[in-house]
């Protein structure tokens, strides 16, 4: 079934930074199971700020054993909702919270001996802080490394915190801060975390070559640069797992979101599967490998139209809509369905439906991996028919 929103009571909140705040929610036990999470999954928080209904993703930052759902909030300037919740966000405050989502994930096994580093910067330290806690609390054979990129020793979100995680397991969890704007000493450690500072660090401070597991979150233009860098030095792809917290404009250029979390890229961003416009057929049409298209195509775009049905929690939505209108979760908002979404950009993965019946384009993907798109998920917030009749399934 979709998942829907619940609400949930602010027990506690904590002034992380100066712009920064922890929000920890009390999940009753009727719904424990289904606010039940992975280290490194998101949540989605929905509020009316000024009249209007805004939805924003936030990792959960939980430590193994805390009776919170805690996710971190930072104010970005001229945000709306951070800067609304910032304010707003106070113990006995009830908030609408989606159940947790995600695939930027560790699966913590007490049989596990890997070595695992986390590059991270700002606010990406969100998913990756529950990622170590829950590694190092479970897996007593691992090790951890994380590279942590602030601009100011002030600015660094959970800096307590990796301090008493540094102390409690000396052996096994190797901690770098690197500042942008604070000199440090020795100069290594002064400047962006980006691939010339991984030049320099490789088999002096981190031996990249060895790490089973590296995870990547932070703002775009450093991920995308430090997963390049990576598979350039032959880190197999399938070791390096990355989160986007930012979403692209309507050039497609990447803007930083209010929300701290975005989606599992496992792939090179030029991959079609994974970036870009992708044609996408049903499962259906892939079973059945049918070829060619049908006669309707032959029209101008602008005259044709498709029939669409959305299928969530047993009940059918069907509309008309227009191959050069709407995409297909706007168009199903407007018609009355509850779905599920936040980010609207092809990044976070919560509009994520199957692909029943027809074909689909994608404009924007950052959120599905190659078998997602093979198995017939599409991300409804870019896509647009292709065919007479489309149906896409929230429930599977």
């Amino acid at each position: 079934m979709s998942i829907h929103f619940h609400k949930l009571v602010i027990e506690d909140v904590i002034r992380e930074t100066e712009d920064a705040i922890i929000v920890g929610f009390r999940v009753p036990a009727a719904l424990t199971s289904m606010f039940r999470f992975l280290p490194g999954q998101n949540i989605t928080v929905r509020s009316v700020v000024d009249g209007i209904e805004l939805r924003r993703s936030y990792s959960i930052c939980s430590e193994p054993g805390d009776s919170l759902l805690r996710i971190a909030i930072r104010e970005v300037p001229g945000g709306k909702f951070s800067a609304w919740a910032v304010r707003t966000f106070v113990k006995g405050h009830i908030a609408d919270v989606l159940p947790p989502t995600g695939r930027f994930v560790v699966h913590p096994d007490a049989a596990h001996q890997k070595k695992y580093l986390a590059i991270a910067a700002g606010s990406g330290i969100t998913p990756v802080f529950a990622i170590i806690c829950s590694v190092l609390s479970v897996e007593q054979g691992s090790n951890f490394t994380l590279l942590y990129g602030n601009r100011t020793q002030a600015s660094i979100i959970f800096r307590e915190q990796l301090a008493a995680l540094k102390n409690r397991y000396m052996d096994r969890f190797a901690l770098h801060h690197f500042l942008s704007r604070e000199v440090t000493d020795p100069g290594i450690y002064t400047g962006r975390l980006d691939a010339a500072r991984l030049g320099e660090l490789d088999h002096k401070l981190v031996d990249f070559a060895i790490m089973d597991e590296i995870f990547i979150c932070g703002p775009s233009s450093m991920t995308f640069e430090v997963k390049n860098w990576l598979l350039e030095k032959g880190i197999p792809s399938k070791k390096i797992h990355v989160e986007l917290f930012s979403v692209p404009d309507a050039s497609g250029r990447f803007v930083e979101s209010e929300g701290n979390t975005g989606y599992l890229l496992q792939q090179q961003v030029d991959d079609e599967t994974s970036a870009g416009k992708a044609t996408t057929p049903s499962i259906n049409e892939q079973a059945q490998k049918s070829t060619g298209p049908i006669e309707m195509n032959k029209l101008p775009q602008s005259q044709r139209s498709c029939r669409v049905t959305v299928k969530a929690d047993g009940h059918n939505y069907v509309f008309d809509l227009p191959m050069d209108g709407e995409k297909i979760l706007n168009a199903a908002l407007d018609y009355g369905a509850d779905l599920p979404f936040s980010c609207k950009g092809g990044v976070c993965g919560t509009c994520r439906a199957r692909l029943i019946e027809g074909r689909v384009e994608m404009e924007l993907n950052y959120a599905l991996e190659p078998g997602e798109v093979k198995a017939g998920y599409i991300l409804t917030c870019q896509s647009h028919p292709l065919t007479e009749t489309v149906t896409v399934d929230f429930d599977q």
